[in-house]
């Protein structure tokens, strides 16, 4: 007893030194990061033109190469300026440098004197990617960023080796050239750092030690250990991994979340999802189906935000998508393997992941057609035919999604048919079941007969004519099968992952690679063969008969991009049943399985697809104009600021059907307000000169009829396609009037100006 009561005591003294020393330690790290903070970060300098001459109007140090400094000052420009950042990268050891840039409009990066990156839009529109060979030491970096009009943004990362692109600030960067004191403040705080996480580590290993201790004492047997099967524990692992890949996906996610603004596109349908009038909500003629905004407005009445209110319902369904999808690979193969794989490969899909932040249907999409496929799998069984309870339960959601999802209608309608032929054809041995099956299939069709009618009604000419380059051309047999071709087969690479984009935000025009296509083709063929399968490979060949169908017809696109994602499902269990083909004739097919998922997941893991949400400030132009404009005053608006005002104003908003890609126009509800037509040939030279000439009148009738005292104006979204912004058009016209127009405020999208009559005063605070 003496012996374990000195044991114990030596532990508890060794305990208590080890915690002093984590605390102390833990304690001196943040006071080294201080000091070398204190020298970190690169010089930046923002001057007032495209240039680079004259005194900087902002002259500090950063940590990063951003324009998120332009949120945190209303007073900086956001169109016409320059910004340059200088200093000095530290690598401890050669590395080469992976560069990512991207910007608009221009941006250029010198390392050591030698020219890097230079990227110019639109001309370079997709991210720069540059490797740099860096011997270890100090080396001189400069980056330049000119802003010529439009919009702004600008993206620089780096990674070394096959690591993730992060921020530049995970490198030391410091804005005067380091001596040797602060290179070896630099090792002594990444040692200490190594250490202080060692450190916290131990008592969180004794503790899972400690854990796994009191399992085994609760389990243990007649031997007295604990009894695990291979079957359980790869169960386990499963979802163990499955957990870790949605929590990686959802932590990649995270940064686009709950942004300062909605951009454009997301604005529109936030101002008809902010209707007072519910009956408008759901007739306003959108390609949205109405039963997503009756779901949206409960979010947006819920929660207070109301931005991450708006990107709840994406969010989670995103998030969401993965578990079922590797559930949907689970049921169908049987292999809770197969599922890990299918989860890591869903997480992984880059469309997907980028519409998860943004006001959009997509990603719910996505989940619907998972839970569909979900059901379909069980709905047919060999000997036994169609289950009449399931295919109920099919018949009747599937109605209803119509409503919420219309892309659904393709998946639904294959499910509900292929199961009403089945029933047709066991109509002998089945008779009631088949009665069954076809009552409720005729249920659905009646449903289909309201649904599809209506949901054509919210389309019109102009969308139809912006989604053209997706539907078949019927010209020539040839040029429709060169069509199908190359559509079909982007459908099928889009629905794989990917980490390489094109376009702003870089992965929502994502470029594709054919590998994956064969092992599709091959799941179909094996789905196909098997008789417990088939009728879940004639779903799938279904769903992609009916969308062909659909392109053919004129009803919906086929291979454009994120109008494609409720086919991605389908991609990926076609691709996870061919990787079950090829496996299932080796003779160690568990451990390739097993192997093929450890891949999936490490790279889910390891490379999750990263979303940003695009940057965007215009919230403060609304929230400037609401403060101080008077109920005397008339407030002029661009045509797309109605959406902004009508979603973020406090006047109540009311959408009017127009024939745009949007359907509608937003419109506030009140007694002085003008909306500025929009045309829609805009981004042509002919358009523009239209535009300007329809605006000119337009005002010039305005002004003639009322005269009032002080206008305020709100120009957003005001440039056209090739960079032409008609804003001046319409001050041209009140300066000509006498009023005098100065610009009030600026933000990423949009500028408020104000004009006064000669006879009052201007307002406070304009510019």
């Amino acid at each position: 007893m003496a012996l374990f009561s000195t044991l114990r005591r030596s532990a508890r003294v060794l305990a208590t030194v080890y915690a002093a020393i984590t605390v102390v330690l833990s304690v001196l790290l943040p006071v080294l990061e201080a000091g070398l903070a204190e020298r970190a970060g690169l010089r930046r300098f923002v001057f007032p033109g495209v240039e680079f001459v004259g005194t900087p109007i902002l002259d500090d140090i950063s940590s990063d190469v951003t324009l998120g400094f332009l949120e945190d000052d209303p007073r900086l420009p956001r169109r016409f300026f320059s910004a340059r950042w200088h200093g000095f990268l530290y690598l401890p050891e050669a590395a080469v440098l992976e560069l990512y840039g991207e910007g608009d409009d221009r941006l250029d990066v010198w390392i050591d004197g030698d020219l890097v990156i230079r990227r110019t839009a639109p001309a370079d529109a997709h991210t720069q990617v540059r490797s740099v060979s860096l011997a270890a030491g100090v080396h001189d970096f400069r980056a330049e960023y000119v802003q010529h009009g439009g919009a702004y943004h600008l993206r620089l990362e780096s990674a070394t080796g096959d690591g993730q692109p992060r921020s530049l600030s995970q490198h030391q960067l410091f804005f005067q050239r380091p001596d040797d004191r602060d290179i070896r403040l630099v090792h002594r705080t990444g040692w200490l750092r190594d250490a202080v996480s060692v450190l916290w580590l131990g008592p969180v290993a004794v503790g899972l030690v400690l854990v796994a201790r009191a399992i085994a004492a609760r389990y243990r047997g007649r031997r007295r250990r604990l009894q695990w099967s291979g079957a359980r524990l790869l169960r386990t692992a499963s979802v163990i991994a499955l957990g870790a890949v949605s929590l990686s996906a959802l932590f990649a996610r995270l940064p686009g979340w709950n942004p300062e603004s909605l951009w454009a596109d997301d604005v529109i349908f936030g101002s008809l999802i902010r209707s007072q009038d519910l009956y408008s909500l759901v007739m306003t003629p959108t390609n949205y189906a109405p039963g997503l905004f009756v779901i949206w407005r409960g979010f947006y009445e819920i929660f207070p935000d109301p931005e991450w209110s708006l990107q709840i319902l994406p969010f989670a369904s995103g998030i969401a998508a993965i578990a079922v999808m590797a559930y949907l690979a689970r049921h169908l193969t049987g292999d809770a393997t197969l599922g890990v794989l299918t989860g890591a490969i869903t997480a992984l899909n880059p469309l997907l992941a980028y519409y998860t932040v943004f006001v959009h249907q997509y990603s719910f999409e996505f989940l619907v057609t998972a839970l569909f496929l979900v059901a379909a799998v069980g709905l047919h069984t060999p000997g036994t035919g169609i289950d009449p309870r399931r295919f109920r339960r099919i018949a009747l959601w599937g109605g209803v999604a119509a409503f919420f999802a219309a892309p659904s209608l393709f998946v639904t309608f294959a499910i509900v048919h292929l199961g009403a032929l089945v029933a047709v054809c066991n109509w002998k041995l089945r008779r009631l079941a088949a009665r069954k099956v076809l009552l409720w299939s005729a249920a659905y069709d009646s449903i289909l007969l309201v649904a599809v009618p209506f949901l054509q009604s919210r389309s019109n000419d102009v969308l139809r004519e912006r989604f053209a380059r997706g539907f078949v051309p019927l010209d020539s047999l040839g040029s429709a099968s060169e069509f199908l071709m190359v559509h079909v087969q982007r459908v099928l690479e889009m629905s794989m992952p990917n980490w390489t984009g094109q376009g702003f935000g870089g992965w929502s025009v994502p470029e594709t690679v054919a590998w994956p296509v064969p092992v599709i083709g091959l799941g179909l063929i094996w789905l196909l063969w098997r008789p417990q399968t088939r009728f879940t490979g004639l779903v799938a060949g279904g769903i992609y008969s009916g969308v062909v169908a659909g392109s053919t017809l004129g009803v919906y696109p086929l291979g454009i991009g994120r109008t494609d994602v409720f086919t991605f499902p389908v991609g990926i269990m076609l691709f996870t049943a061919g990787i079950w083909c090829v496996t299932e004739a080796l003779r160690y097919r568990a451990a390739v399985r097993v192997l093929a998922a450890a891949v999936a997941t490490t790279l889910a893991l390891a490379l999750p697809v990263p979303v940003h949400y695009r940057q965007s400030n215009d919230v403060t132009l609304v929230n400037h104009l609401s403060a101080n404009s008077d109920p005397e005053d008339w407030i002029m608006l661009s045509f797309s600021a109605g959406y902004l005002a009508a979603f973020y104003g406090p006047w109540d908003a009311k959408p009017v059907p127009y024939d745009t890609t949007t359907g509608f126009v937003a419109t506030l509800a009140r007694d002085r307000v003008m909306h500025l037509p929009l045309r829609l040939d805009w981004g042509s030279r002919s358009g523009q000169l239209a535009a300007e000439a329809e605006h000119r009148r337009v005002v010039s009738g305005f002004l003639a009829e009322h005269h009032p005292a002080r206008i305020w104006f709100l120009a957003y979204h005001a440039t056209t396609f090739n960079g032409t912004n008609w804003a001046p058009n319409v001050m041209g016209v009140l300066t000509d009037n006498g009023y005098s127009v100065e610009r009030v405020l600026e933000s990423t999208r949009g500028e408020l100006y104000v004009a006064v009559a000669p006879d009052r005063p201007l307002v406070p605070g304009a510019t």
